[in-house]
């Protein structure tokens, strides 16, 4: 597949008297106001400053069309071609190319770019509107016409922009400079662009399956085109290929990435955002041009490059490679080093872990810092060492009750984070040192992906809160849910006392909770004239609440003197994704247990409809599943004080020995 990367100054642009074909697919012309303001003040300041002898114009992808050798069509840059074009004629330059729009079936926006004027908001053709605009807004500020209305007065940073190109240009020899530098004729200044051509195969199989050409080239396209370019200093240039396509690829597993980063880069222009939480959820997973960014991790952290600045330039590592191009065979070899040491940690059973946990509990800005500190300690120490310092890093939580439900929600979810994550590190050693299993690979590790895909909640193991079901449907489910755990409440407790039938509860409790029963079951059918919507709803609501607060202490009774003491304590909290705690609704413990075996996939319950396959965390299921009480007689309908403390007592025997 053939590519170079070359300069292209504007000298050799125009003297080559070169005609750019803009395909079909490609967007029309689209720059605003603020974008071109941003590239004549960038213009006018290169020109000023004696120690700058270089302007870059960012890359330029084309193809060479076998028709004509100086014809070429255009994938990427076709903005930024436009924008110098509409420049030179206002500055009363001679064209420096010509155009071919594909699009253009009656040859309109051809002819208009040989005299573009704004007509105002052209509905006919967008593209002349954009097309005029920019021509009109290069002309006020040549002309010193401070008072153009094409100027948002509402935006300061437009504004000033405008004013301070407009006092620059009052300057003769600075318009003269301008000039100079778009003809390639400064003395020792330089306009030009990164000049990228592919065969047209390669064309047409990458930068039109990119969102139509829509998109920029991004950091890691260009410095794959520097590494493999035709005049690169690469030796082996085929070897090298393959080793970027495995790099892209390891980059590619999530559960890699989100052990080293809490979110995803996403380009948006000419600045990059950060994609994180529940945005995560829908990006879609064959989105593979979001994944390359993740080659520019490898590139910044190579090229010294601070994140911020990666923010404001996406580019920033690619223009470091390329100044130093004469050096690019160590560079790679940089690159395949960091790559190399974050796969070791990754396939460390202790070190993935750990350094999963402290991204999550760490996230930073970035976690550059983080990580070159990490790649740094893997260099300089053994890796009984370098896991001594990862566990240092870590903050543990001795005394987890101090923490509190509602300030302290961030600490209390890294807890028992910390102990599902220890959980699986303590009974991989121990099985790792059977000698009958003779195991070498973990059998679970904790998927980190899902702690960014996903929102996690803390979920008190026994109901903590007074009744939140406000609607009818909610109230249902969870009277049928009960209904299935402690059938004997709601049938007649004067069919079943006078047969001396065995009831778990007193004669007294059962009455009074059938009572409040029978009594929501007739405000359903609640046919009173008299009495509004809203009352009727109401007085349902006050009902629930006597029958849903009566079923709890009732049942919280059936412990004796287990029954649990404080319900918010690290004693009662588990990790649960949102929708599986959702699900819930405010339910019991034995229907709670039910939904926690159904979400794991173990059997699905019919009652709990709304219940779909997730993960639970391992430490969630080893509390649902009693195997923290080793007492002879455990309970499954309850969460008691003796649950409480054996699984407080776990957590803190973990953390404790931690270090």
């Amino acid at each position: 597949m053939a590519s170079s990367l070359t300069e292209k100054t504007m000298k050799s642009l125009i003297e080559e008297n070169l005609c750019f074909e803009i395909p079909y697919e490609q967007r029309g012309y689209r720059w605003r106001v603020l974008n071109l303001l941003e590239l004549f003040g960038d213009l006018i300041e290169f020109s000023k400053d004696p120690a700058a002898t270089v302007y870059c114009l960012q890359p330029l992808a084309v193809s060479n069309r076998c028709s004509s050798p100086k014809k070429f069509r255009v994938w990427d840059g076709q903005q930024r071609l436009t924008t110098i074009f509409l420049l030179m004629k206002s500055l009363g330059l001679p064209y420096p190319y010509s155009f071919i729009f594909e699009r253009d079936i009656d040859g309109k926006r051809k002819d208009f770019m040989k005299s573009p004027t704004f007509r105002g908001n052209d509905e006919e053709n967008i593209d002349l509107f954009y097309i005029g605009r920019a021509k009109q807004v290069f002309d006020d500020c040549i002309n010193n016409n401070t008072q153009s209305n094409l100027i948002n007065r509402e935006n300061k940073t437009e504004v000033g922009l405008f004013e301070r190109v407009c006092d620059a240009l009052k300057d003769i020899e600075t318009k003269k400079n301008i000039k100079k530098l778009l003809l390639g004729e400064h003395p020792y200044k330089n306009m030009m662009f990164l000049w990228y051509v592919v065969d047209e195969q390669y064309a047409t199989e990458i930068f039109m399956d990119i969102n139509s050409g829509k998109i920029s080239l991004t950091n890691t396209e260009l410095i794959k085109a520097l590494l493999l370019s035709e005049n690169s200093v690469i030796k082996k240039p085929e070897l090298t290929a393959m080793q970027f396509s495995e790099i892209e690829q390891g980059l590619m597993n999530d559960n890699f990435w989100f052990m080293i980063q809490p979110q995803e880069f996403k380009r948006i222009g000419n600045s990059i955002e950060l994609v994180k939480g529940k945005e995560l959820q829908y990006r879609e997973t064959s989105d593979l041009r979001n994944k390359l960014l993740r080659f520019d991790l490898l590139c910044n952290l190579v090229a010294g490059i601070d994140f911020k600045l990666y923010q404001q330039d996406p580019l920033v590592s690619f223009r470091f490679f390329y100044d130093n191009r004469d050096k690019l065979d160590e560079l790679w070899r940089e690159i395949r080093d960091c790559y190399r040491i974050l796969q070791s940690i990754y396939n460390d059973m202790e070190a993935y872990h750990y350094v999963g946990f402290l991204t999550y509990q760490n996230p930073g800005v970035s976690g550059y810092t983080r990580i070159r500190s990490l790649l740094d300690s893997y260099r300089n120490n053994k890796r009984s060492e370098f896991i001594a310092y990862l566990k240092k890093q870590i903050k543990v939580y001795e005394d987890p009750d101090k923490l509190d439900f509602k300030k302290n929600k961030g600490q209390i979810r890294c807890c028992l984070l910390l102990h599902n994550i220890l959980t699986l590190i303590n009974c991989y050693k121990q099985n790792k040192n059977n000698s009958k299993l003779r195991l070498n690979r973990p059998f679970e590790t904790f998927p980190f992906e899902l702690l960014y895909r996903q929102e996690w909640n803390i979920e008190h193991i026994a109901p903590a809160t007074d009744n939140p079901l406000k609607n009818v449907a909610d109230q249902s489910q969870w009277i049928a849910s009960t209904k299935s755990d402690f059938p004997e409440l709601f049938e007649n407790p004067n069919e079943t006392y006078k047969d001396n039938q065995y009831s778990r509860f007193s004669e007294d409790v059962h009455k009074n909770i059938y009572g409040l029963y029978q009594d929501y079951l007739n405000l359903l059918q609640e046919d009173d004239d008299s009495l509004s919507k809203n009352e009727v709803r109401k007085k349902r609501e006050e009902v629930f609440d006597k029958l849903y607060n009566a079923i709890v202490e009732s049942t919280d009774a059936l412990a004796g003197n287990d029954a649990i003491n404080e319900k918010y304590c690290i004693g009662n909290y588990v990790l649960l994704d949102e929708v599986t705690n959702k699900s819930f609704h405010n339910a019991l413990f034995p229907t709670k247990r039910r939904i926690i075996i159904s979400a794991s996939g173990q059997q699905l319950d019919t009652l709990d409809h709304e219940v779909r396959l997730a993960y639970i965390p391992p430490c969630t299921k080893a509390a649902f599943m009693k195997f923290y009480n080793t007492q002879p007689s455990v309970s499954l309908i309850q969460w008691t004080e003796t649950d409480v403390k054996e699984y407080r007592k776990n957590i803190v025997d973990l953390q404790s020995k931690f270090r």
